[in-house]
């Protein structure tokens, strides 16, 4: 067989693309993911820059490589990155070096574009082999934290034993640690979308994270939180001392109901456990069970998750990247203690 590639063509490609899409994750079928509505979405801000690519067998396409641009600031300077999602191949044309020939064009065509590098969060381990050879590596881990809210026994019915015995130890801790935790700190709101990517506070939390981090830009926040399907609440804490903001979204964690933390910045020595009592307010009055974020461990550290009894679970993601410039990529990713990224650099919440 002889392949050839060329770049993403909105509206034109959107069938093509969704009917692959469905071929090689067959488990969108019948959700919002598996619409045409959310192909458009996603790949709405790539196709300015020619940054996904198709693969074809003659006419029938074959293959995809899905990247979304991000901003970061890395070490002081705003950086392009390529976000890399739905790295797929038609079942029929399997095994046959197209997955490394399709990533080995992505390249090849991302070099010419203004992205300095690309990064992934592969959540089947079974590409891992195909992105090494095409000279990706493997940076740091981004482990799950939780925070039970409350213990409901039937709600964890068929959970992993880990997710429950969490919950009693967590539990355990908040009533322990009751005594030491300040309250009426401040005040709390709760914003829509539009509410927060235009509130001033919360404008000014975004740029205040030290590090190298994703540019929370109006424009940004705006596309990442209209997911179709997809409805975000977003709080903002204030007090004399402390302030901060969360964006949470309302899922199940194997099976259990869970409101899954995108992003966090809190401020103060109190800040975390203001915001960590108006999460649990805000999870039990939406009768979930659990709080979870995912974070690489210098953030969750930086954001005094343990204090506040998120314990680290035994599930984690792991962030892989690679250069498509002479930029030295892999340096900026060496040092995971400069780094803080949590759901929000990804786009699968």
């Amino acid at each position: 067989m002889t392949f050839t590639f060329r770049p993403l063509r909105l509206p034109d490609d959107e069938k093509i693309l969704l009917d692959l899409l469905l071929l090689g994750f067959p488990e969108l079928a019948g959700t919002v993911a598996g619409t045409l509505e959310h192909v458009r979405w996603k790949f709405s801000r790539s196709t300015q820059h020619d940054l996904c690519l198709v693969g074809f067998d003659g006419e029938r396409a074959v293959s995809f490589y899905g990247v979304i641009p991000q901003t970061y600031k890395i070490d002081g300077k705003e950086r392009q990155i390529g976000l890399v999602v739905d790295v797929m191949s038609h079942p029929e044309v399997r095994r046959q070096g197209l997955f490394e020939l399709t990533g080995r064009a992505a390249m090849h065509n991302l070099a010419a574009r203004p992205i300095e590098g690309v990064e992934g969060f592969p959540i089947r381990d079974d590409v891992m082999p195909g992105h090494l050879k095409v000279g990706w590596a493997v940076g740091f881990p981004l482990p799950v934290y939780v925070l039970p809210t409350g213990w409901r026994p039937a709600t964890f019915d068929g959970a992993p034993r880990w997710l429950a015995a969490f919950a009693l130890c967590g539990l355990a801790y908040r009533s322990l640690t009751k005594p030491l935790r300040r309250h009426n700190l401040g005040t709390t709101r709760r914003l829509t979308v539009e509410q927060f990517v235009g509130d001033s506070a919360a404008q000014r939390l975004s740029t205040l994270q030290r590090g190298s981090r994703l540019v929370r830009s109006a424009d940004f926040m705006r596309w990442r939180l209209s997911r179709p399907g997809a409805e975000y609440a977003c709080l903002v804490c204030e007090s004399q001392h402390a302030e901060g903001y969360a964006i949470m979204r309302n899922l199940p964690l194997r099976g259990i109901p869970t409101a899954v933390v995108l992003d966090m910045v809190v401020t103060g020595k109190q800040g975390i456990r203001m915001m960590a009592d108006a999460l649990v307010e805000y999870a039990r009055g939406e009768r979930l069970t659990t709080i979870a974020m995912c974070a690489n461990p210098a953030h969750a550290k930086q954001l005094r998750l343990g204090r506040v009894g998120f314990l680290r679970a035994p599930m984690k993601f792991t962030l892989i990247h690679r250069s498509t410039s002479e930029q030295p990529v892999s340096m900026w990713f060496q040092d995971e203690s400069k780094w803080q990224m949590s759901w929000i650099d990804s786009d699968t919440t």
